[in-house]
């Protein structure tokens, strides 16, 4: 069941081939357990028909950009871009702001 979770940010493995050996398990999963609920499909009707939105993929993706990202932050690697659009200099204002 361990390959059926994304590894470890550390762990030193190929994405693309984790990626496939999970989705054959997981094939394999639904082959042994289809005659227990009442279908006959082969491996391969699962593997190519199997019901998989977009939107959920897309959201996956989206989700595992931000954590990857979060932790390039946290841990140094990166910083946050600043992009500062207008800055008062009214001498009177700066003030007003900082007494406030």
């Amino acid at each position: 069941m361990g390959e059926l979770s994304r590894p470890s940010v550390g762990d030193n493995i190929d994405l693309a081939i984790w990626d496939q050996k999970r989705k054959d398990l997981f094939v394999e999963l639904l082959f042994k357990m289809a005659p227990t609920v009442g279908y006959a499909f082969s491996k391969l009707e699962i593997a190519n028909e199997i019901y998989s939105p977009k939107a959920h993929g897309q959201l996956e993706a989206e989700q595992q950009m931000i954590r990857d990202g979060l932790i390039r932050v946290f841990s140094g690697q990166s910083g946050i871009p600043v992009d500062i659009r207008s800055m008062s200099t009214d001498p009177a204002k700066e003030a007003q702001s900082a007494s406030a």
